[in-house]
């Protein structure tokens, strides 16, 4: 466990790599290329995801007649049916909750004359691998649940995911599959227990509720989180909260307030995207984790400085009750100035830290030299690994073999003040 007072502060730096920046472009042109050429939404096993420009999203139908079916796929509610008249339309989707292990079978029927294959996606809107039933008429698709939230069934009958239908060709159902274990339906209001319903924060908004009593003492995502580095406690009563930066800032608050009496005790984890999978099911890299409210005398509120938000980069935080605490808060995104403690180097320079996070090595460069600086490296502790002072200052590639996993905090100092940076150290 991360020993950490709850004034200790979460420095977060993200500014993108070179290295990182030559992917997004590279990225950007292969996405450009793909759209264009009719296939973007199809992975290599054939998947097609909802191409949101020309297909919908519909719900099934509840099977007794009441309209669409907004619940979860569990317990009484064991089968729900199409949208309309028991039909589906080529290219779209269809919404389902569902419980983690939740094992469903979806079918599709009456459908003469028109095969179509089923594909199963996550509510990012990116397929799951393997969730694929190759085209058929009828046709089933078994399927279980990786984690509680929604989903999407996806349908496609010429193979171009993308290409629109107007016509209904068939009929599609949702059924648990006979002898599972069905577990209890989750309260509709906490679908945030999972990544995968993490509910956006506004910038200066108002204060989001929460309670961690309404969550799953149990998350699937429960081993992945440890497994990444999320070492403050072992999760329990989780709750998801995301936020997309829409513009580059210096900084923003996290406001993690208790109510009053709920004896709430509380850690606050951070993570990003990390380019591999989807957020849904892992493709996390953790950031850092701060204790949240403590209280047990009334309102207690915990204010965490985060530094170096990019524009379109969602940040991921997860409240979890720590050692199963249960109880209300609150959470909002706050914006403010660069804190005034930090001294920086305020003469033009820049400072240059890539590729970030770093595997093997990383280099250090300033736009112009520096004369006689000191570089200092410190751990999430505050306890140093790394010192040397320097004549001048240009350049360096720093070994990473000399470092445990985690995040540093590297700071240039020279007779202006100093610079300071984070990195991320995977090895």
């Amino acid at each position: 466990m991360v020993v950490c007072d709850r004034k200790c502060i979460l420095h977060l730096s993200l500014t993108p790599s070179i290295k990182q920046m030559k992917k997004i472009f590279l990225f950007t042109f292969l996405l450009l290329t793909q759209l264009f050429s009719n296939s973007f939404f199809k992975n290599a096993n054939g998947q097609c995801a909802i191409n949101y420009n020309n297909n919908s999203v519909y719900g099934f139908n509840d099977p007794n007649g009441s309209g669409g079916f907004s619940g979860y796929l569990c317990m009484g509610t064991d089968s729900v049916g199409t949208i309309g008249v028991n039909g589906y339309y080529d290219g779209d989707g269809y919404t389902i909750k569902l419980v983690a292990g939740s094992q469903v079978t979806f079918q599709v029927n009456g459908c003469t004359g028109n095969p179509v294959s089923l594909t199963v996606t996550d509510s990012a809107n990116s397929v799951i691998a393997g969730a694929f039933a190759a085209a058929a008429c009828p046709n089933s698709l078994n399927f279980t649940a990786p984690y509680t939230g929604e989903f999407v069934l996806v349908l496609n009958r010429n193979g171009i995911c993308g290409g629109g239908g107007n016509t209904l060709i068939g009929q599609a159902h949702a059924k648990i599959q006979n002898n599972t274990t069905i577990p209890a339906c989750p309260d509709a209001t906490i679908d945030n227990d999972t990544i995968c319903g993490a509910i956006s924060l506004g910038l200066d908004s108002v204060f989001v509720q929460g309670n961690t009593s309404l969550a799953f003492a149990t998350d699937p995502l429960d081993g992945y989180i440890t497994s990444i580095g999320c070492t403050c406690s072992v999760p329990n009563n989780t709750l998801w909260y995301s936020y997309t930066a829409s513009i580059n800032r210096d900084s923003a608050f996290i406001y993690l307030t208790s109510v009053a009496g709920s004896n709430f005790h509380s850690w606050l984890n951070v993570f990003i995207a990390n380019g591999s999978g989807t957020t849904c099911t892992g493709g996390l890299f953790f950031l850092g984790c701060q204790e949240g409210p403590n209280d047990t005398a009334g309102v207690d509120t915990v204010i965490v400085p985060i530094y170096g938000l990019n524009a379109g980069v969602t940040y991921y935080f997860m409240i979890d009750g720590f050692n199963g605490s249960a109880g209300e808060f609150s959470i909002s995104i706050r914006s403010t100035a660069l804190s005034s403690a930090i001294s920086e180097i305020n003469n033009g320079q820049t400072l240059s830290l890539f590729p970030n996070p770093a595997e093997n090595y990383f280099y250090l460069t300033s736009e112009y030299t520096i004369n006689n600086p000191r570089i200092t490296i410190t751990n999430s502790l505050g306890q140093l690994v790394f010192e040397k002072k320097y004549k001048y200052f240009f350049k360096e590639k720093f070994d990473t073999g000399f470092f445990d996993k985690g995040i540093y905090n590297l700071r240039l100092y020279s007779e202006n003040g100093y610079i300071q940076k984070k990195i991320v150290i995977l090895n």
